[in-house]
């Protein structure tokens, strides 16, 4: 039985490009205008989310950046006159509970199951913002700076709501 997830995110920002650190190979996925109202809450059943391209076939990006995930993770993009929303399903393949270590906001990304979004609107891969979403909708953010030194000291305002399937 395969569980999976489905995370909606908002953020307060249109900003242009997402990246996995350094991908062997670049991909480019069309992000389409948003076509209805978006609810902030973990179904992507609009039809937005139905007519928009899907990201997929990631690469890890820790411990290294050269191989693919043991679990496949689809994503769908769209962007309004003030807002960038990610619609993300990400399967898990071993059931059971999350690694989790804390609900709280800004939890140690390593000890972790999360799902994240590198966000580079400089196209230089040096700096950026990161944001990371936990299984339990949890928040962790930060600054990206030197190519992999993010400051999670950085807060902002994002939204987003997770709905977990047992299937």
């Amino acid at each position: 039985m395969i569980k999976h997830l489905t995370f909606t995110l908002l953020f307060l920002a249109i900003l242009g490009v997402v990246f996995a650190q350094n991908p062997p190979v670049e991909s480019t996925v069309g992000i389409r205008k948003v076509e209805d109202v978006i609810k902030i809450d973990g179904v992507l059943d609009e039809q937005t989310w139905l007519d928009a391209e899907v990201a997929k076939d990631f690469y890890l990006s820790f411990p290294v950046d050269t191989d693919f995930p043991t679990s496949k993770t689809e994503v769908k993009m769209s962007f309004d006159e003030n807002f960038m929303y990610f619609g993300i399903v990400c399967y898990d393949p071993t059931p059971g509970k999350y690694i989790v270590e804390s609900l709280k906001r800004d939890w140690d990304w390593s000890s972790t199951e999360n799902i994240s979004i590198y966000i580079d609107p400089f196209n230089d891969r040096t700096n950026g913002f990161n944001f990371s979403l936990s299984p339990y909708n949890a928040h962790l953010e930060g600054l990206i700076s030197s190519g992999n030194e993010i400051s999670a000291d950085w807060d902002n305002k994002w939204y987003s709501e997770v709905t977990n399937y047992e299937d």
